[in-house]
Order: structure tokens, then sequence, then C-alpha cells
């Protein structure tokens, strides 16, 4: 169901730094400061300072948010609890999907709201099962602690993993506490933060190697929601056989355990209902930012404006968007094909779930906070500030509080302005599938990257593209440092002894 957005309008984070540091090297030829540190180096000290002071302010409001989302009754977390609480009674799951009779349900639990349980998978209805004993304000409290266990972990994995400078880390943090797809995802107690957690676990066992933390993670995020499934085709193409093996044993193992207390006639329920989920009416409503709810909602509009019949106008909408989307995942594909551990491949893919889930809407793009995270190294220091100005606009048509779904934006050429989460995530899809394949060493001529981690000053690798091309630089540096011993120690072995 479209959800309610949050109570408070944000302000639009700033991520990109091109005009700062124009500035900051014009005034550096200009000369230096009364203190003779060169005025560059106390403009980073400033937006160093600004970035420390940013957060701390959002930390409070963000805080008092989430405690006022999780004692209140909102769509989303009502269907996860109803459905939780009447598979503990015993209840037949495949009635779930009777909306009549669901929506019936819900309401002897919170009157006031209206949602559905469809369109989720049977296994859903694990998600709350081990707090179906609690009442509903209690279960809230605790779902929404656990959501934020998963963004932490996701966020610990993130800057733990990427090492990044402290300045970037922080700019990351304050980009999160203004990203709208957040708030509207507490709001509703939805499970995409927890998911965020599971995608970021899971990336961090694609970087590394490790193949049962990746076949897990994305396993169960299949299992529970049918989340990121163009992420199972990335490890078929990349031949991660053993990752693959894990992801589809764990989702076959919470389906086939489950099956006693699920049924098969819910998975059947479930799978009949597949089909139709692209070409709902519904999915034309600008709430859903996705291709198939802007290819259904522009050929809404033409037909009404040219006077064609409307299920016409659909059954094209629907030719469109099986093409695009096809063609969205086979342009992925061909681009990640040998591209092993690549940062880039694994953002495509992302960017690619979000894009052809035909449901996605504002609470689902809290997944596109890692995208953006990983694609953050690889467009700063390039010679040409357009990756990093791209990805900036892309940011903030995500996270950005837009009145997208405002009835002046429904019909004309307005609707092109109405998807601007689909467009910030192609924005990321298009960044990433040019990183994916540019392989290409270059060095950072940002400031920021030059911050110091620790006490000093020092340059930042930002070029590899994968935790293997660092590696492998940091081999290559180790070679160099013990040639010159290497080499006296064999000009020692082959000099003439004396007499």
């Amino acid at each position: 169901m479209v959800g309610t957005k949050p109570l408070t309008r944000l302000t639009e984070p700033q991520t990109s730094n091109s005009v700062l540091w124009s500035l900051l090297s014009w005034v550096r030829e200009v000369g230096t400061g009364s203190g003779g540190a060169p005025i560059e180096v106390r403009g980073l000290r400033v937006l160093d300072l600004a970035l420390w002071v940013m957060p701390a302010l959002l930390l409070w409001p963000f805080l008092d948010f989430c405690l006022h989302a999780a004692t209140r009754a909102s769509n989303g977390f009502v269907a996860y609890y109803t459905a939780a609480r009447l598979l503990s009674e015993g209840a037949d799951v495949s009635r779930f999907y009777d909306d009549a009779w669901f929506v019936a349900r819900v309401a002897e639990r919170a009157p006031a709201i209206y949602d559905l349980f469809s369109p989720n998978p049977p296994t859903t209805a694990l998600l709350l099962l081990p707090f179906a004993g609690l009442d509903y304000t209690g279960a809230r409290l605790v779902w929404t602690a656990l959501n934020l266990v998963g963004l932490l972990v996701g966020l610990f994995w993130l800057l733990r993993a990427l090492n990044l400078p402290r300045l970037y880390g922080r700019l990351l943090v304050t980009v999160l506490l203004l990203y709208q797809p957040l708030y509207s995802s507490l709001f509703q107690g939805q499970v995409y933060l927890l998911l965020l957690g599971l995608l970021a676990v899971a990336w961090h066992g694609y970087r590394r190697g490790a193949n049962l933390p990746l076949g897990l993670s994305l396993g169960l995020m299949m299992a529970l929601k049918m989340a990121a499934a163009p992420l199972l085709l990335l490890l078929l193409v990349q031949r991660r056989w053993l990752a693959l093996l894990w992801a589809t044993a764990t989702m076959a193992g919470v389906s086939i355990a489950s099956l006693p207390w699920l049924g098969l006639e819910s998975w059947r329920t479930y799978l009949s209902l597949l089909p139709g989920l692209s070409t709902t009416p519904e999915i034309a409503a600008t709430a859903y930012q996705s291709l198939s709810g802007f290819v259904h909602h522009i050929g809404t509009n033409i037909a009404l404006w040219s006077g064609a019949p409307i299920p016409q106008s659909a059954t094209l909408a629907s030719l469109l968007t099986v093409f695009g989307c096809a063609l969205l995942v086979a342009l992925s594909a061909r681009r990640a094909w040998g591209r092993s551990d690549s940062d880039a491949a694994f953002s495509l893919f992302v960017a690619t779930s979000l894009i052809v889930s035909p449901l996605s809407v504002d609470y689902h793009y809290p997944l596109a906070l890692l995208p953006i995270a990983l694609l953050l190294p690889l467009v700063v220091g390039r010679a040409s500030r357009w990756p990093l100005i791209l990805l900036g606009v892309a940011t903030i048509l995500l996270a950005a509080d837009l009145p997208y779904q405002s009835p002046r934006l429904a019909v004309g050429a307005w609707a092109l302005l109405a998807y601007p989460k689909l467009y910030g995530v192609a924005l990321l899809w298009g960044l990433a599938f040019w990183a994916s394949g540019d392989s290409r060493q270059h060095n950072s001529g940002d400031p920021l990257m030059d911050w110091p981690k620790g006490g000093t000053v020092t340059r930042v690798q930002s070029a590899g593209d994968t935790g293997t091309s660092i590696r492998r630089d940091r081999e290559r540096r180790a070679r160099v440092k013990t040639a010159p011993a290497n080499l006296e120690t064999k000009r020692a072995a082959t000099a003439p002894t004396g007499p």
C-alpha cells in the first residue's frame, strides 16, 4: 500500500564539493593566511568542523522521530504484526491473500489503519512471529530497535570496509540523517532497514570472497521479502557457484522448514498472483517509483490525452515494461561478466533491483544507500568532476522529500517530474555501469581524500575499483620497497673476492 510520508520536511543534503574545491584551489594560489597555514587547509578544517556539527544537530531529531514512530499505528508494520498473530493462532495463510478478509483482521488490531498482506510471499508472516505474543506497542518498539540495529550494522560494515577518511564518513552519516526513505521506512515500520543490514553483510562477503555470509544474507532477503533478486544473477554471471548454492539453499531451507505452518496452498495462491503485480491499475500511481510505474503512468496519460482505449494502452505499457526490464538486466549482466569482486558491479545490480521491481516505493529506497556509499570512492579525484556532480544529483533526488505524489503532477507533461527517486536510482545505475567498465587507475585530486584518517595528512588510495585491486597495489608497493635491498644482496653475492 502507498505509505504515509514523514511528518517533518527535511533539508536536502549537499554532497558535491566541486565548487568548494575550485574556490579553495583559487585562494591557494593567492597565498596563505596570517598564521602561515594555507587558506585551503583552514577551509577544509572549517568543513571538517561543520561535518562534526551537522550530524550532532540532526541526531536528536532523528532519535525523537524514531521514538514517536515506534509508538504509533501505521500500515506496513500492522500487516506484518497481524500476519504473525494469525499464524501463531493457526489461521490458514492462503486466506491472507483474500484482501477483504485480511483487512477485517487488521481492523481488529488497528481500526484506523488499512493494509493488505499481498504481494508479500507467505514467508513474510514469519518476520514478527517471535514477537507475536507481545501487544502491538511492545512489538512495534522491538521491531523499530531491530531495524535500527540493521541500519547500524550496514553503516558499520560500509565505513569499516571502505576505509574512507573520517570526513567522508561523517558526510555519509549526514546524508543518512537527511534521507527521506529512511524516515518513511521507520514511520511505517517497514523491514527495509533490516534488509539494508543484510545487504551490507552480503556486499562485505562479496568483496572479500566469503561465500557463506554472501549467500546466507541474499538467501534470507529473498526468502523473507523477495528483495534484490537480480543479485542472484550477478553471482551466476560471475560464477560464484558456492555463494549461489548457499543463497539457494537458504531460500529453500526457510521455505521447506516453514511448510508445516504456511502450507502449500499459500504458495500456490501467492504464485498465481505474481503475474498481475506489474499490470494492476494501481501501479500507475506516482507513489510507485519504478520503471513499471513510470511506463504505466505515462501510457495512461497519453491514452487520456489522445482518446485511445485505456486497456490497449495498459497492454502496450506492459510490453514496454518487460522489454525495458529485460534490456536493463541484460546490460547489467553483460557489464558484470568477468569482473569479480567489483564494488561497481554490486552497485549496478542493487540499482537494477530497485528499478525493475514493479512495486518500489519510497520505503524501498534505503537499499540505495549502499550504492551511494560504494560509488563515492570511485568518482572522487577524477580529472572530470561530472561523475561526482551526478552522484550528488542522484543523492539529492533520492534523499529529498519532494512532493511527487501531488495531484498537480499526476496528469499532463508535469507527470515527468513525478519520478525523482526513479531518476535518482537510474543515475546511480548509469554511474555504476560506467565505473564497472572503467579500470583505469587515477590519482586523487580531491582535498577530502587527502584529509587525515589519523593525526597526519596522508595520501589515500582512491583509484581501486575493488578490494582485489587494493590488495594488488599493496603487494606491488611491498615489492618496490624491498627491491633495493634485494639488489644490494645480489651485488654482494656476485662481487669478486680478493686474492
